[in-house]
């Protein structure tokens, strides 16, 4: 066995360490290639480390398919003002990782040219920096799949407004309601949804108008308890009046039905924070 595996009658013997990083064992070339033209600049030879069909993951939820419409992408990205910079190099991850949704088996590829690495970057757009992680799938040396997805951050003084209500949702997402409720006024006015084949409310909740965190958190955890699921479909865009941005998600509720509610989502900003969410009903549709 590997030294790693060295064990003495008390365990782990002081020889043995750690796995090695899957690093030592991959061939990183891809990646390495898509990083050194993508920086130089060289979007033609950039796009050339991927296969024609690859799938791109946009950070702004948008999906693109073949290496035109990568290129496409990347210039309008650029148009905008969008600018990435590496801050973590490309780390293999385990086979096993969620992010293999491509079902490669690095065991297959005895050239050791197949499998998933990912990498910390740090995005800046007009409307702030933040931080991302960007994920390729590679298999025979060809990247196929790349996934560019936000990491949860909590605000900070004198954010931005597009850039507050992205993470807020984005702290949803994760799970850190605390984080998320630094996003909103402490007289915060939320107004539910309402649809009780989704979620029913309790006594406390039966008013869908509330105001304050507190009552905010507290629908939150009913809401969660209940078993509904939140699925953001775009990110946050202004909207028709100043202060105001909306953005698209799902809700389901797949131990109650299979009904998918697609919704508004609609937030105002004031001050440096969230003071007023509402929600307005666009499609119900069923799920396979």
């Amino acid at each position: 066995k590997p030294f790693w595996f060295k064990l003495d009658c008390r365990g782990l013997s002081a020889e043995a360490s750690a796995s090695p990083p899957l690093n030592s064992f991959m061939d990183l070339t891809a990646v390495r290639n898509f990083v050194k033209h993508r920086t130089a600049g060289k979007l033609d030879m950039a796009v050339q480390t991927m296969a024609p069909d690859v799938k791109w993951h946009a950070v702004s939820r948008e999906i693109v398919t073949s290496r035109e419409g990568v290129l496409a992408l990347w210039k309008k990205q650029e148009a905008e003002g969008m600018r990435n910079s590496q801050v973590a190099n490309w780390s293999v991850v385990p086979e096993y990782d969620q992010a293999n949704q491509d079902g490669l088996k690095y065991e297959d590829d005895s050239l050791r040219t197949t499998y998933i690495a990912k990498r910390m970057l740090s995005i800046t757009t007009p409307e702030g920096t933040f931080e991302a992680s960007q994920t390729a799938s590679v298999k025979n040396g060809v990247i196929i799949r790349v996934a560019v997805t936000r990491s949860a951050q909590r605000p900070e003084p004198n954010i931005n407004p597009r850039e507050l209500c992205n993470r807020f949702t984005l702290l949803r997402v994760a799970g850190d309601d605390e984080g998320a409720t630094m996003c909103l006024s402490h007289d915060v006015h939320w107004t539910r949804f309402q649809d009780e084949s989704l979620f029913t409310p309790s006594k406390a909740m039966s008013d869908p108008h509330m105001i304050g965190r507190e009552r905010v958190v507290q629908l939150w955890t009913e809401q969660v308890a209940q078993g509904l699921e939140r699925h953001p479909t775009t990110v946050w865009l202004p909207d028709s009046g100043i202060d105001l941005f909306s953005r698209e998600m799902l809700l389901k509720n797949p131990s109650r039905t299979n009904k998918v509610k697609r919704v508004k989502q609609y937030a105002t900003v004031k001050n440096g924070f969230i003071c007023k969410i509402d929600h307005a009903n666009l499609a119900d549709t069923v799920d396979d």
